[in-house]
């Protein structure tokens, strides 16, 4: 995952959460976080192109990144 789409994603959670807290209280809250929790669960399982076969991997970081690409998409090593 980048930086950015983390940044994005724990954002995200922050406004949930704060959504969650200001409407329904503490018990909002824990419901938000589990609802997260499954869900990052499930999302940590599926199968992304990266995992298929085909992918190569990082010389440099050992990221798995698509056959296609000539830079890795995390420290952007030359992958070719």
């Amino acid at each position: 995952m980048t930086v950015a789409r983390s940044m994005m994603v724990v954002g995200a959670t922050l406004v949930f959460a704060g959504l969650a807290m200001t409407l329904y209280g503490v018990t909002g809250l824990f419901a938000v976080g589990g609802a997260l929790l499954v869900a990052g669960a499930l999302a940590s399982f599926s199968l992304s192109p990266e995992s298929e076969s085909g992918g190569a991997e990082c010389p440099e970081c050992s990221t798995r990144n698509w056959a296609d690409r000539a830079q890795c998409r995390e420290c952007g090593a030359d992958l070719r």
